[in-house]
């Protein structure tokens, strides 16, 4: 698949949460109910009309900076599987800040790009301390010749900056100049957008920087969003519940995509 599929237009990129991982504190067995679930939240963000999906190990909570090699395994396994049966471009992120990995997965096993959490910052929050991870990452594409993008997260969400001071724009420039190929803006914790007038605020500080909404878009404020960015991250919004489960909604994907 192309990995310029972000400059094609307005892009939606769905979220498929994975169930908890082997080794995490939520996991539960059997294992392949992990793939059951993501095949078909997958599969949902696809015939609603999304252009990508990320997978994650959103339930592998408490996070940490640490990949596990079952962790690893997993996230391979799965991503590979996914990828037979994928439509469109996947990418990947594991939690938190565990860049190298992600190049890893994403480069073997052909995912199309990378969420990179503390690409050109550190952070800190619950899962410890995560520092600025670009030189990792760029050396790793390097090493295996990978063309996948980085998308590289600025003022991510539930976490704090390591060195107060640093400001968004300077984030930004940081991460553009050192190799990202999108920046993704967010709210503070997940299901909260950022501020319109913000993205408004970055759109004519940073014209050609290819920017991402990474928390808080539904059908009522994404035509906004679209108006001053490339594309928009969408999870929480396209969920529903069932028997204490939360699935992705083929009908709230295709409301989404109308909206637009």
């Amino acid at each position: 698949m192309k990995t310029d599929f972000l400059k094609s237009g307005k892009c939606i990129i769905g979220m498929v949460h994975l169930k908890a991982l082997p080794t995490a504190p939520l996991y539960r067995a059997p294992y392949e109910d992990i793939f059951t679930r993501a095949k078909e939240d997958l599969e949902a963000l696809q015939e609603g009309g999304a252009h990508a999906a990320i997978i994650e190990n959103f339930y592998d909570m408490p996070y940490w900076t640490e990949c596990g090699t079952e962790t690893l395994v997993a996230m391979a396994n799965l991503v590979t599987r996914l990828k037979e049966i994928a439509k469109i471009p996947l990418g990947v992120n594991i939690q938190f800040g565990c860049a190298k990995e992600e190049v890893a997965v994403a480069a073997i096993c052909g995912a199309a790009f990378i969420r990179c959490e503390n690409f050109a910052e550190s952070r800190g929050g619950s899962f410890g301390m995560a520092p600025a991870s670009a030189g990792i990452v760029m050396r790793a594409k390097k090493q295996l010749d990978s063309e996948c993008l980085v998308f590289a997260d600025v003022n991510v969400k539930h976490s704090v900056p390591a060195y107060p001071g640093q400001t968004i724009d300077e984030s930004i420039q940081e991460s553009m100049d050192s190799g990202a190929d999108a920046v993704i803006v967010t709210g503070l914790v997940t299901g909260k957008s950022p501020e319109l007038s913000d993205i408004i605020a970055l759109r004519e500080k940073f014209p050609h920087v290819p920017l991402i909404i990474g928390s808080g878009v539904k059908k009522e404020n994404i035509k906004d969003f679209l108006r001053c960015a490339e594309g928009v991250i969408v999870g929480t919004s396209l969920k529903s519940q069932k028997d204490g489960e939360t699935y992705i909604d083929i009908a709230k994907v295709k409301e989404l995509v109308a909206a637009v």
